[in-house]
């Protein structure tokens, strides 16, 4: 976000030295028609989405963790909902937004954050954005 940038939304682990809340957190999971053998996963064919660079850069980093071998890629497709239904249609797995953990057992997850420079909250729509935004996902969480 450059200086005349008052509030950004963004996804993953933004390096943001001002203010920033947490407003939502998503677990990623491995999604196949058939059951998933975590051991054989490398030899099955894995089903790719174009997705945010941060996120594809979170589940190659988990990937590496776990797995000597690269993924088995079958195909790339425009996004997470054709992979859900390649998926459904038995051509391979995909891995999505849900639940996955790592070696430890600590479950994988995509952060959303709100980020804003703090002296823009004397911005009386800066401010109302912000504690909107807060309000709204604090509210959403509770009833998860």
């Amino acid at each position: 976000m450059g200086k005349n940038t008052h509030v950004g939304i963004e996804r993953g682990n933004p390096h943001w030295p001002n203010e920033k809340r947490e407003l939502l957190q998503e677990n990623i999971y491995t999604i196949s028609n058939d059951a998933i053998d975590f051991d054989n996963l490398p030899n099955v064919p894995r089903i790719y989405y174009k997705t945010d660079p941060a996120h594809s850069m979170l589940i190659d980093n988990w990937w590496k963790s776990v797995f000597p071998d690269p993924p088995l890629f079958r195909m790339k497709v425009d996004n997470m909902e054709i992979a859900k239904r390649m998926t459904q249609n038995g051509l391979g797995y995909s891995i999505v937004s849900g639940k996955l953990k790592n070696t430890e057992g600590v479950p994988l997850i995509w952060t959303t954050w709100l980020l804003f420079l703090k002296e823009s909250l004397k911005l009386t729509s800066v401010k109302a954005f912000v504690e909107f935004i807060t309000h709204h996902y604090s509210q959403r969480n509770l009833t998860k």
